[in-house]
């Protein structure tokens, strides 16, 4: 007999919009419920090449706002680490059509949490190793993830960031003492036992960790027949919610591209300012980042210049061309045109997986002995699946940003050139803790209106 384990990664992004829950003033994002949003009249459409004088915020508004945003892309030991997350996008972006969003930080990190569990020498660590390429011992893999976790454990009035990591194993699972101590120490992870012949109490009490974790926005991500057919359950949560650094200060309707023959009106948000960009013959496409509040997360959109094939575009994203793009990029005057969006999906990633090379941990030849002692387990668990769920809105920031459609729109540039960045066709975003490179969501968008 085979002992499953079961993989969850649950990813949750909170871009910078409309928080206002019992009158709290202070904006945010809601996520994953469409529902959860709360939503203004929107003005009819306008020119967009065209715009209100932008009203900066004041000194004591907002610090952050009048301080130079001196962007300098992450180098460190580790800098090529993001090959495997754009390996893995890319995967998951052409099995999916529509719009897509996915945690590479959350899958990275449970892959590593089976090297440590994984034989010296063996296949399984090999495959493993393909997560994070540039690491080699389990040393240099703690120490990577030392500097991932202090800044994610950041505190900040700018923006909020949730993520713990949990194992849990049946009753008569006994996880090697080793292996739990080094999970809690260096991985931030807890091992919890619960009893899987009471499923509908394991499946609660799972529950309502994940519930915890996400502010409540996944509640029921754990089955009852999940807990029955495994006798171990890996998951990671991940939740993020951030303010613009700028805020988009407008809302238009304006038809996005969602083909080349088909176009559907939606919201989009307008806001003028200095913004690191770069358009790049080589890929075809222009960059726009776009920082939040706290100088520590941004979101870097990729629009290409092509209004179809977005699923080609794809297969032409390279990593070492990505990095290098990110030291090109000039600080720049530029009108940003974004469409508002939110989706969420749930996401198996085995076959994935499997693609990048990663195959063994899902066959009776896994080796992973590290995990649990006994031998009613000990070289019997393998990986049934690898599953994500993900989520992501993205507003513009508080009520105030809807503007009366009758007011008349002037160039806030005057006669200086400035540079139109209209992703109103299908673009991929990535958010990014620039302090350590880490790559939290990569995503595509190719209908907003869904």
């Amino acid at each position: 007999n085979v002992v499953y384990l079961l993989f969850y990664c649950l990813a949750l992004l909170l871009a910078d919009g409309i928080w206002a829950a019992d009158g709290d003033a202070q904006p945010s994002v809601e996520i994953i419920t469409p529902q959860s949003v709360r939503r203004q009249a929107t003005p009819k459409a306008q020119d967009v090449n065209a715009g209100t004088p932008t009203a900066a915020p004041k000194p004591s508004d907002s610090m952050d706002y009048w301080e130079n945003d001196d962007f300098v892309p992450f180098e460190g030991p580790f800098k090529d680490i993001g090959e495997f997350d754009w390996s893995l996008s890319k995967i998951v972006f052409a099995e999916n059509k529509g719009n897509t969003i996915l945690s590479p930080f959350s899958v990275k990190l449970l892959m590593s949490l089976l090297f440590e569990a994984s034989a010296a020498g063996t296949l399984t660590q090999q495959q493993l190793r393909l997560a994070t390429p540039t690491i080699v011992t389990h040393y240099q893999s703690r120490e990577f993830y030392k500097n991932i976790f202090a800044g994610l454990k950041k505190k900040s009035n700018d923006y909020t960031v949730h993520f713990g990591t949990r194992i849990y194993v049946d009753q008569f699972v006994t996880p090697r003492q080793r292996y739990a101590a080094i999970l809690e120490k260096h991985y931030l992870t807890e091992l919890k036992q619960e009893d899987f012949t009471k499923p509908k109490e394991t499946t609660e009490a799972i529950n309502s960790w994940v519930s915890n974790i996400t502010n409540e926005h996944i509640k029921d991500l754990v089955k009852e027949d999940d807990v029955q057919n495994s006798v171990m359950l890996m998951l990671n949560a991940v939740y993020f919610r951030g303010l613009w650094r700028k805020a988009f200060n407008r809302t238009i309707q304006l038809p996005f591209h969602v083909s080349a023959d088909e176009s559907k009106t939606t919201d989009f948000m307008l806001a003028d300012g200095l913004y690191y960009f770069y358009e790049s013959k080589e890929l075809d496409a222009k960059i726009l980042r776009i920082p939040y509040k706290g100088k520590q997360y941004a979101m870097t959109v990729i629009l290409p210049n092509s209004k179809s094939g977005i699923q080609t575009f794809v297969r032409q994203i390279d990593t070492v061309l990505l990095h290098r793009i990110k030291w090109l990029m000039d600080e720049v005057e530029c009108r940003v045109i974004l469409p508002k969006f939110h989706f969420d999906m749930t996401s198996e990633l085995k076959d994935a997986l499997i693609k990048l090379g990663i195959s063994q941990i899902f066959t009776t030849e896994a080796s992973l002995p590290s995990l649990a002692r006994g031998q009613g387990v000990q070289n019997r668990l393998q990986v049934s699946n690898v599953i994500q769920k993900a989520g992501i809105i993205v507003d513009e920031k508080g009520s105030t940003a809807y503007a009366a459609s009758e007011v008349s729109l002037v160039n806030k540039f005057g006669d200086d050139e400035f540079v139109m960045f209209n992703a109103n066709h299908p673009f991929l975003f990535t958010i990014e803790d620039e302090t350590t490179g880490t790559i939290l969501f990569t995503g595509k968008v190719v209908d907003p209106t869904l």
